[in-house]
């Protein structure tokens, strides 16, 4: 764990945590839409899934804007 010494790096951190969280869901979220006994929950699984993926793009766009704006 990092540093943090101020609200950016708190922010950083905090979307690092959740990326990483979106990103377990993605590896999570096939398996148990596999191993789902009934129909509606294997849609359910396989919707989130595709929810999860664009909400990790979106973590990730917003860490490549930061990591350039410190870079300038």
């Amino acid at each position: 764990m990092s540093s943090i010494n101020s609200l950016q790096d708190l922010f950083v951190e905090e979307l690092q945590i959740l990326l990483s969280g979106e990103e377990q869901l993605i590896q999570a979220l096939p398996k148990l839409a596999r191993a789902a006994s009934s129909p509606a929950l294997r849609s359910g699984f396989e919707k989130h899934l595709e929810q999860t993926k664009g909400q990790a793009e979106r973590l990730r766009e917003i860490s490549v804007a930061l990591y350039n704006r410190a870079a300038e």
